[in-house]
């Protein structure tokens, strides 16, 4: 992403990101601020998933903050 980000100049467009992972998310937001410094970032969303193997597929993040965040777009 970081590539794409550096190539394409996104600058004045609205941007909506979401990241997921399986209990860290490291400092993607912040490089998405500093990448897209000259864009509007409409909405960050840190989609939380089970690091379990047996639960990979399980969200750990409440359905409410992801409709929430939806509606605030």
């Amino acid at each position: 992403m970081k590539r794409f980000l550096k190539d394409y100049d996104l600058s004045g467009k609205d941007v909506i990101v979401a990241s997921s992972n399986a209990g860290w998310i490291g400092h993607s937001l912040k490089d998405y601020e500093t990448l897209l410094k000259n864009s509007n970032i409409k909405g960050e969303l840190d989609l939380l998933f089970s690091a379990n193997s047996n639960e990979r597929d399980k969200l750990l993040i409440p359905m409410e903050k992801i409709d929430e965040w939806i509606n605030k777009l």
